[in-house]
């Protein structure tokens, strides 16, 4: 592969789309088991806490409730060193009176395509719930029949789809939802998005310790797209800092480092609002804690 190419696809991806939806992680480059299943099982042992806090003060007529906030636990192992891989999914995002909750199972398997890329398919299958805040609502007649007080409930099945491809200097995920037609929620009045995403990656080695990872994500369904993506430079395995852009919406820093002999990560991302700064207040954090033993994945290896 052209050393160019990963660049020149950067470039043409984070300049060609136009909106936002969940799910959102600045640091998505770690968490490659959250968006896609395939990547289950590509270390031994992983395990990942986040919590994300968009629009930091944001106040709304519910108290200061409505900014967005997304809490992740994600857990996956490898089966003795073997192609299967297991793993765990907990999710929970909250903006102003609708809470999503997610929890899901997930299974990949991966066979060598060549000595230096592996290829894997995932499936993740599990529940979404769905749950508004009933006492939040501010309204003029309060015996409307058709404000329903305190919480409102509904769940759906929900099963995801992967395939990854890994290669010691670079990585390709595509994921969808959209293979499974699911109702949507009638009872919230809510409409159910099934996305299709794209995460891709380039590892260039600068020097023995020195590495840049340009990557980027692309998250779309029927009528909305993200698109995110920068370069990440790493030291050693053991100190990263990163520059990345989320089209027309923000700019994000990122840094972190590994400790306990590398098997801990601890990551910060702070993200600055560069558009509609007068709809949000400027500024999101990000916080991500992981475990990781044996990595098994190519390309993280050479992260």
């Amino acid at each position: 592969m052209s050393r160019s190419l990963p660049i020149i696809l950067l470039i043409l991806i984070v300049t060609g789309a136009n909106a936002q939806q969940q799910p959102v992680l600045s640091q998505y480059m770690f968490h490659n088991h959250y968006f896609n299943p395939a990547y289950t099982g590509s270390a031994l042992y992983d395990f990942s806490l986040i919590h994300r806090a968009q629009w930091s003060g944001y106040e709304d007529y519910t108290g200061g409730k409505g900014a967005p906030v997304t809490q992740a636990f994600t857990a996956t192992l490898n089966l003795d060193s073997t192609g299967h891989g297991l793993g765990l999914t907990l999710s929970r995002d909250k903006t102003g009176l609708l809470n999503t909750f997610r929890a899901g199972i997930s299974y990949a398997y991966r066979v060598p395509m060549t000595k230096k890329s592996t290829l894997a398919v995932g499936v993740r299958g599990g529940i979404e719930s769905r749950s508004v805040d009933g006492s939040g609502y501010i309204v003029r007649h309060p015996d409307d029949p058709y404000i329903r007080a305190g919480d409102q409930r509904e769940s759906k099945p929900d099963i995801t789809l992967g395939v990854w491809l890994d290669h010691e200097k670079y990585y390709v995920g595509v994921s969808s939802g959209s293979l499974v037609t699911r109702p949507d929620y009638k009872t919230l009045g809510t409409q159910n998005e099934e996305n299709f995403m794209v995460t891709a990656g380039y590892h260039f080695i600068l020097s023995g310790l020195l590495k840049l990872t340009p990557s980027a994500q692309v998250i779309t369904n029927t009528d909305r797209t993200l698109v995110q993506g920068g370069m990440m430079l790493l030291y050693d395995d053991f100190l990263w800092a990163g520059l990345y852009y989320r089209h027309e919406e923000s700019a994000s820093m990122l840094a972190g480092f590994s400790f306990l002999e590398k098997k801990f990560r601890l990551g910060y991302a702070f993200d600055y609002i560069v558009r509609n700064k007068a709809l949000k207040t400027g500024t999101s954090h990000e916080i991500m804690l992981q475990y990781q033993v044996g990595t098994l994945s190519r390309a993280r290896r050479t992260k």
